[in-house]
């Protein structure tokens, strides 16, 4: 009895002995292919391909760069984690996936946010004490990050915006700086959600030094908003349209507008020939 016992340590031991032995060369091992790898510049399962999925916006090249990928990463000690962490510090950005796909390929999958609205940037730069005016046109996303640059046939799909800037003020990737901007995007994805038959009326936005103007695809009306803009104004707005269209719809010819003031907490209207854009 006490010989098998005896028998059945060591074979108990013998098996931990075996067990650790193998731990240490396999840590030996994974310390000479980091040296390998950081000495000789010698990599290991070195990443050959790079497949990158759901970007529109972003370049490939960008995400190449912003997860520090170059020929002589290697796959085995490549940071997925990490790399997630450093692309989603892009705002154009919502999520990533990151998968490897052994021995020498890198599968990127990336959500973007979805573009939303549309915002013309009229530049004013003072150049050779002469000033010239430019147009650039962004999509924005619901939360106002600047996403792409885009050409002006795109203007008509969306509601847009049109603010005068500067040019230092304009940065793809960030998020819009200017109260009226953020306050307009919020107010309007509410609107779109509540009123739907109100939010496809919206032709466009006009924020200046003076404040918000609105304008309607039908151009019957321009609306002065003031400094701000809230769904409460907007719903304010819509009841007020709405009212003078079922009582004073004759009575405004062809050749009239409607201006609408709403900067106060009493709505001010008064009509106006000829339709001119604002």
């Amino acid at each position: 009895m006490i010989e098998e016992y005896r028998k059945n340590e060591v074979r108990s031991k013998k098996i931990i002995r075996i067990i650790l032995a193998s731990c240490i060369v396999i840590l030996v091992l994974l310390l000479l292919i980091k040296l390998l790898s950081g000495i000789r510049k010698a990599v290991v399962l070195p990443i050959k391909k790079v497949q990158i999925y759901g970007n529109t916006y972003i370049q490939n090249n960008e995400i190449v760069k912003i997860i520090d990928l170059d020929t002589g990463s290697s796959i085995l000690f490549f940071n997925r984690k990490r790399a997630k962490l450093s692309l989603i510090q892009d705002k154009r950005i919502s999520g990533i996936e990151i998968v490897k796909e052994y021995p020498d390929t890198l599968r990127i999958y990336i959500a973007e946010k979805e573009k939303k609205f549309l915002i013309k940037f009229l530049i004013k730069n003072l150049i050779n004490n002469s000033l010239m005016d430019a147009e650039h046109t962004y999509w924005l996303s619901s939360e106002g990050v600047i996403l792409k640059e885009t050409t002006g046939r795109d203007l008509e799909m969306f509601p847009f915006i049109t603010i005068n800037v500067n040019n230092d003020d304009i940065r793809i990737g960030d998020l819009i700086d200017n109260f009226m901007v953020e306050g307009i995007l919020s107010s309007i994805k509410e609107i779109e959600n509540v009123y739907p038959e109100f939010y496809k009326r919206i032709h466009s936005f006009s924020v200046n030094e003076r404040g918000i103007y609105v304008r309607f695809k039908d151009n019957n009306y321009r609306v002065y908003l003031g400094n701000t803009i809230t769904r409460e104004k907007c719903e304010k707005l819509r009841a007020l349209i709405l009212v003078l269209e079922n009582l004073y719809a004759d009575m405004i010819s062809d050749n009239e507008i409607l201006e609408i003031d709403l900067s106060f907490s009493n709505a001010a209207v008064r009509k106006r020939e000829f339709k001119n854009d604002l």
